[in-house]
């Protein structure tokens, strides 16, 4: 049986790795990235490297706190 978890949440991908080690199951997950490649989506096997996903994860809420922080304001908006 195969099943497909897509998420958006770096907490729960840290669940399914946490997890399916603790369960003996690690060497039977998989896990892919969608990136744009020009004007076509790929999806790329990041099995040996999850670090990619958790970067593209943070991306967004690192623009954000880039935006928050800009012009040189310390201050929260």
């Amino acid at each position: 049986m195969h099943i497909l978890i897509n998420t958006h949440s770096p907490y729960f991908l840290n669940a399914i790795e946490v997890y399916s080690e603790k369960y003996d199951l690690a060497d039977k997950c998989r896990y892919y990235l969608a990136e744009m490649e020009g004007n076509y989506s790929c999806i790329n096997d990041v099995t040996d490297n999850v670090e990619k996903i958790y970067k593209q994860l943070a991306r967004p809420l690192q623009d954000l706190e880039n935006l928050r922080y800009q012009d040189g304001q310390n201050e929260r908006i």
